[in-house]
């Protein structure tokens, strides 16, 4: 249960280290998540992931053919 409660500890992670699948263990905690904890789950592994680096794209031709009244 502690092991849940830390948020940058994944859910693949636990089982590992108690030698059973996340199957497994998804099965047997169902309801030991809190709402509140799988949340701050949720932002810490989103925190992680790498900022984007691609712009957006122009959507100046799209909006060009879309008021271009038709023939």
């Amino acid at each position: 249960m502690q092991l849940l409660a830390e948020p940058d500890r994944s859910m693949s992670s636990i089982a590992k280290l108690l030698g059973v699948s996340r199957s497994t263990l998804y099965k047997a905690l169902p309801g030991l998540v809190t709402p509140q904890l799988a949340q701050a789950r949720l932002n810490a592994q989103l925190a992680r992931l790498p900022a984007g680096r691609r712009s957006l794209p122009s959507v100046e031709p799209h909006d060009q053919v879309l008021s271009t009244p038709g023939k």
